[in-house]
């Protein structure tokens, strides 16, 4: 709704001095950020764990807005055999690490993605290791990296004092160590995962009874930087003599500030040309090449071992708390408002950003009461309504009141007071990240009556509910082609609307997120 391109939160991050990793478990107890659940109960099943303190405790089998437990989790901890070996094994070495801090999105999302930042990457694993019956936790804390190893575990930076400010921007706290007048070290907070393991002697390779909780980080990985194919020269092209050439073909009068006249066949032929030397080169020499083998960017050193590691990657500074649900005070959070209706009342609801990220949002209304359906049905010509011309060409908005419905993936969670239909309505939200003193809000009016799709995208885009998405769209088209009224009755607001919006938003920011890391 409104000027949605004003209203992006699109700027550019930037470091929050105040924002210092907390280095004693007293500073951490101090917010409020202690270990949470203290409930025991019984084990039961094939993999035991009654014998281990605290494993017992159902909220670490548990779902939460970031961990759920979907099919999508479910099968893929099943494909990798239910051993917990092999689920750190494959979330480490699939999973790239962003440089950012909060709670973003649930755990299928950065399966789907493979991309998540410390928090996005733990409740993968947390995920994963419940789905298989094997309890685990978050465990949130401080540690102390090597320069040197942070600059190679954020990639791409060259210098560790630049992957220390990214970071920062980020919103992760940290801050630089600085020993003999050079940066030695970084102090950040970060959360991993204990899991519940039959450790000794197999150190995980055989799990059937628990006897410790292990510390597992699948976030930390060394990263290298894979420089990409120089295109111009494999085509033969020359960028000065191009760009030259280009400018040549129009006229530009710097003094009034206008150009106009350029030719835009000398860049398509050249687009033409570097894309056929290219395809040759491939076919030639990398036949089974990556994107990132051919424009750049970076991989994940993959490791492999039998068994789970013994310790953490990095020393710890410091352990707040252990959480079998992430507190709100590490959770991205937005807040949805409907402003005044008729009564001059509004309302509002708060959700943790994973529960909204790449959902279907809409925003809907409906007649207030039955009296106020019926009164638009009394406005809608008899019998079927085969043209658009045979519906009304305008409704006397007095005579109807409607009720603004905010709905995720089709379930209502807020719902505003009766307002007259064509009225105004103040739709508004409020993003809140942990670690930014930036709070993102804004608010647009909305005309009662509108059906509106609300894009809420962090982090990364699914590629599987891209896929979904457009087969559900190429379904709905085959019905609507097929000619039968009552078919298509059937489809409904939702499936004719709701879903080419939310196609159109998520595609947007497909397309974003896709060019953003080709640039980077």
């Amino acid at each position: 709704p409104g000027p949605a391109h004003a209203s992006l939160p699109f700027a550019a991050l930037r470091p929050n001095p105040a924002n210092r990793p907390r280095l004693t478990a007293a500073a951490f107890a101090r917010d409020g950020l202690v270990d949470e659940p203290r409930l025991q109960l019984a084990a039961a099943g094939p993999f035991t764990f009654a014998h281990l303190p605290g494993a017992s405790d159902p909220a670490y089998l548990g779902e939460s807005p970031e961990v759920r437990l979907t099919p999508a989790i479910r099968a893929k901890a099943a494909e990798l055999g239910h051993d917990p070996v092999a689920i750190y094994e494959w979330v480490r070495n699939h999973v790239t690490w962003l440089p950012t801090w909060g709670a973003m999105q649930e755990a299928e999302l950065t399966l789907a993605t493979r991309r998540g930042n410390a928090l996005d990457v733990a409740s993968l694993l947390i995920a994963l290791l419940r789905a298989s019956g094997i309890p685990a936790r978050y465990v949130h804390g401080t540690l102390e990296v090597a320069a040197a190893r942070f600059q190679a575990w954020a990639g791409g930076f060259a210098t560790p004092e630049a992957a220390l400010h990214f970071a920062a921007s980020g919103g992760i706290p940290i801050e630089g160590v600085v020993r003999g007048g050079r940066l030695a070290a970084v102090r950040m907070e970060h959360v991993w995962v204990e899991a519940a393991i039959d450790y000794l002697p197999s150190r995980g390779a055989v799990n059937r009874d628990a006897d410790s909780w292990i510390a597992l980080d699948a976030s930390f990985k060394e990263v290298e930087r894979l420089p990409g194919l120089d295109a111009a020269a494999i085509a033969g092209l020359d960028p000065a003599a191009l760009a030259q050439a280009f400018a040549a073909s129009g006229q530009v009068n710097a003094q009034e500030g206008w150009a106009t006249g350029f030719d835009p066949a000398i860049l398509e032929g050249a687009q033409a040309q570097a894309q056929a030397a290219l395809e040759a080169y491939l076919a030639a020499h990398l036949p089974q090449a990556t994107v990132g083998e051919v424009v750049g960017g970076t991989r994940i050193v993959p490791s492999h071992a039998p068994f789970l590691p013994s310790t953490l990657p990095n020393p710890v500074v410091a352990v707040g708390g252990r959480y079998a649900a992430l507190p709100e005070a590490l959770e991205h959070r937005v807040t949805f408002s409907l402003g005044a209706g008729s009564d001059g009342q509004g309302a509002a609801v708060t959700l943790p950003w994973a529960r909204v990220n790449n959902q279907k949002i809409t925003l809907a209304f409906k007649p207030a009461t039955a009296a106020d359906e019926e009164a638009l049905r009394s406005l809608l010509p008899a019998g079927p309504i085969t043209d658009p011309a045979q519906l009304p060409t305008s409704i006397p908005a007095y005579l109807v009141h409607v009720i603004p419905e905010l709905a995720v993936e089709g379930t209502v969670v807020l719902q505003g007071r009766p307002m007259g239909l064509g009225e105004t309505l103040p739709f508004g939200f409020r993003i809140e990240m942990p670690g930014q003193s930036l709070v993102k809000q804004a608010t647009s009016p909305v005309v009662a009556g509108s059906y509106l799709a609300v894009a809420a995208v962090g982090g990364s885009v699914s590629p599987a509910r891209l896929r979904t998405l457009q087969d559900r769209l190429a379904a709905t088209r085959d019905t609507l082609a097929a000619g039968d009224p009552g078919a298509a009755a059937g489809l409904g607001r939702e499936r004719l609307l709701g879903d080419l919006f939310y196609a159109g938003t998520l595609g947007y920011f497909a397309e974003y997120t896709a060019l953003a890391q080709v640039m980077s």
